[in-house]
């Protein structure tokens, strides 16, 4: 539960157009309950297997988002432990926008040396 806490916070921080948000959670006896922006479309991997491989164009466009996504954490102190095409979701089953889902997030502890 810590670490799941810890992951919330880190959810709070985040804001990129290609990162799905993060709204609040709930806490119940049982379980938490994450509230997240809804994604319509596939996710990157059941596309593939649907349609084939993409195009060029269309590829570098996907990556440049999710390349976006990830620098953005990165300069934050961010990093996303479970990136792989299940968790990158092209919106409307569309080339843009491309969303990375933002779960299992670690924030980087920067220890500074004197």
């Amino acid at each position: 539960m810590i670490q799941l806490k810890k992951e919330i916070e880190v959810l709070r921080a985040v804001n990129h157009c290609n990162i799905v948000s993060y709204y609040e959670y709930f806490e119940t006896k049982d379980s938490v309950i994450v509230v997240m922006e809804r994604c319509k479309g596939d996710d990157l991997f059941e596309y593939i297997l649907d349609h084939g491989p993409f195009q060029e164009d269309a590829a570098k466009g996907i990556i440049r988002q999710i390349l976006s996504a990830v620098a953005y954490l990165h300069m934050r102190g961010v990093i996303h432990r479970d990136i792989k095409a299940e968790n990158i979701i092209l919106c409307n089953n569309r080339y843009l926008p491309t969303y990375l889902l933002a779960y299992q997030l670690t924030h980087l502890l920067v220890l500074a040396t004197t």
